[in-house]
């Protein structure tokens, strides 16, 4: 088996051709595409509904049916998600050929193993630290109304929720932070600044500390920084967002279990 690790560190040399804007763009863009896609997808359905001469409620209660609807919910993530893949494929076409090989270069299999076994001891350790906490009633966790309709009940939800949380958004959120702002960062400041601050900014882009004022909010937000300064590890090492993905990917699928086993 070749190991390719030297290989793959040299593709994360400092890029000095990603400016700052780019995952501004890459987040702000893809979430508005996103919406637009979204609300036409909503107004063309109730469109089709009314030609149809269905029932519909009115749009108050439809909006709190949605909300708390596990496949509305999903789509949403999905839609937004590779809404903002499609713009960071855009970006980084301008710049380079083969976006996947510059950004996904092959790594040895066995970082790919290690990854994933990183991404699961992750999930059970952090999961199971907030289980140990809320049990001991040092911390009062409690879910909001998506939060609960995002947990999958049933196999045809369980391998919904593995597509969207554990493989698209991963992906997603991949390119954004451990690719576009990992290397801008990394060609501004070097390696280990960027290891830390693409930490804290994707633990803080997740809004935990505002959907749950508190200590549930600040421990949550807590956990995610140290899981990204962990995956933004893993890209400054091997020089691949394949081992970041596999890790994130398997974390997730922790996570997603965790919901189901612990509700």
């Amino acid at each position: 088996m070749v190991d390719r690790t030297e290989e793959a560190q040299a593709a994360a040399a400092p890029d000095n051709r990603v400016r700052w804007w780019e995952p501004v763009v890459a987040f702000a863009a893809g979430n508005a595409l996103g919406f637009v896609i979204v609300v036409a997808g909503a107004v063309a359905t109730m469109f089709i509904a009314f030609r149809l001469g269905w029932q519909m409620p009115d749009p108050g209660a439809l909006t709190v049916r949605m909300r708390s609807n596990f496949g509305a919910n999903m789509a949403v993530l999905a839609v937004t998600n590779l809404a903002m893949i499609a713009v960071m494929w855009w970006l980084v076409r301008r710049r380079e050929r083969r976006p996947l090989a510059a950004y996904f270069p092959p790594v040895a299999a066995y970082w790919l193993w290690l990854a994933a076994a990183v991404g699961l001891v992750m999930a059970i350790a952090l999961n199971g630290l907030n289980e140990v906490l809320s049990i001991s009633n040092l911390v009062v966790f409690s879910d909001t109304e998506t939060e609960r309709a995002l947990v999958p009940h049933g196999a045809g939800q369980f391998l919904v929720s593995i597509a969207v949380v554990s493989l698209i958004a991963p992906l997603s959120e991949e390119v954004l932070f451990r690719g576009l702002l990992f290397r801008w960062l990394t060609g501004w400041r070097g390696q280990g600044f960027a290891v830390l601050v693409s930490a804290a900014v994707f633990g803080l882009m997740h809004g935990q500390f505002l959907i749950h004022p508190g200590v549930q909010g600040l421990l949550a937000s807590a956990e995610l920084v140290a899981a990204g300064a962990v995956l933004a590890a893993l890209v400054a090492r091997t020089g691949s967002l394949r081992t970041s993905f596999a890790t994130h990917a398997a974390y997730n699928l922790g996570a997603i279990l965790f919901s189901v086993l612990l509700p």
